[in-house]
């Protein structure tokens, strides 16, 4: 969307013993200014965070990094769909967590596929309600396009170590804005989880 800049110039004389006589010249615009859109990834420092802990309604499936879009599209598709049926609400928002995953495209590992819930939510048919527990983790926040997201990725476990942390094996993937995979608007919290000695800085 363009800006549109307009200039008034209005001209006033007032003489003793003269009528005042008033000059105004038309509105002046200057043509619409052009507007570049970025489709960078914007990717932010790594960050040490304590997670506070939710309710997390899931399931659970074996995949591929090759194979998980599908997955992921088709599973919360149902699960939203479970959820309307038996009148749960999302209390947060959808969260993709990964079980021991090296980066391997080819590599199978679970994957469990929700969506942040109250703790007294009653988990339909073919699915489980866990508590996850507060933790600490190593945290990047990624906005772009899912094409660019190992470029988070490389940026998180890049400065996990500088940090003397040991990842757990578990990373989630909180889905904070989602316009379309391909999208450059899709906001993505990446956090690895991480034990080690947490000293909190201003």
């Amino acid at each position: 969307m363009g800006t549109l800049y307009r200039a008034i110039v209005i001209g006033a004389l007032c003489l003793s013993g003269v009528p005042a006589i008033s000059q105004t010249q038309p509105a002046i615009q200057k043509p619409n200014a052009q507007v570049v859109i970025d489709i960078q990834p914007s990717i932010g420092p790594m960050r040490v965070r304590q997670l506070p802990a939710f309710g997390f309604l899931y399931v659970t499936r074996n995949t591929t990094l090759n194979t998980i879009g599908p997955t992921v599209d088709a599973e919360i598709a149902k699960l939203l769909a479970a959820m309307k049926a038996n009148g749960i609400g999302p209390v947060g928002p959808p969260v993709l967590i990964y079980h021991n995953m090296t980066g391997d495209p080819n590599q199978k590992f679970d994957l469990d596929i929700g969506i942040e819930v109250a703790d007294s939510a009653v988990a339909p048919a073919g699915y489980k309600l866990a508590h996850k527990a507060a933790a600490h983790c190593a945290t990047v926040l990624f906005g772009g396009s899912l094409a660019d997201l190992g470029q988070a990725y490389k940026e998180l476990f890049t400065n996990l170590s500088t940090r003397d942390l040991i990842p757990t094996g578990e990373t989630r993937e909180y889905y904070l804005t989602w316009d379309g995979g391909q999208s450059p608007n899709n906001v993505i919290w990446i956090a690895a989880c991480a034990e080690g000695v947490v000293i909190e800085t201003a």
